[in-house]
């Protein structure tokens, strides 16, 4: 069965225009998934970025480490110098040379942690003792055994110290 002329022209009307509503619609889900995969990578990028300044803010941690125990070796033997020997040269070569060292890792943002006569914090000392001490509030931190660091703010060794109780 033939359709007539007009209804064959009506028809053919009809499916461009659902082809081209068709279009439009897939036209649509084409530019958002464009706009969603670009918008991923613009924040695969910026995490990307924030990994490597990252890196690059705790690439010397291991390190800097590795100087602690020379630091804890400086406090250790300069802690014992017997008295007659406080104002020897060779002494205060030690005491300077250890000076040059702390400002090394001070340039490189490392920075000791206080302690004597702080509250006890375990989030950035280690207690390793308890004593009874009338100066000192229950709590508070009487002795540094040894150092605490941060790095550009981060602990990467925490304070062994004596706590008040």
């Amino acid at each position: 069965m033939n359709k007539p002329k007009g209804l064959r022209r009506k028809s053919k009307k009809a499916k461009k225009k659902i082809t081209l509503k068709e279009a439009e619609i897939k036209a649509r889900e084409y530019l958002e998934g464009w706009k969603r995969a670009k918008a991923d990578h613009i924040n695969y990028r910026k995490k990307i970025e924030g990994q490597k300044e990252e890196l690059v803010k705790y690439c010397n941690q291991d390190l800097v480490l590795k100087i602690l125990p020379v630091i804890d070796a400086f406090d250790l033997a300069l802690e014992n110098v017997p008295k007659d020997l406080k104002g020897n040269d060779w002494i205060s070569g030690m005491i300077a040379i250890e000076d040059i060292l702390l400002n090394v890792l001070k340039e490189n943002n490392v920075e000791e942690i206080q302690t004597e006569g702080q509250k006890f914090n375990p989030e950035f000392h280690e207690a390793v003792g308890h004593v009874k001490n009338k100066d000192f509030k229950t709590g508070e931190v009487v002795d540094e055994i040894s150092r605490g660091f941060k790095l550009n703010g981060r602990i990467i060794r925490a304070a062994k110290v004596k706590v008040a109780r």
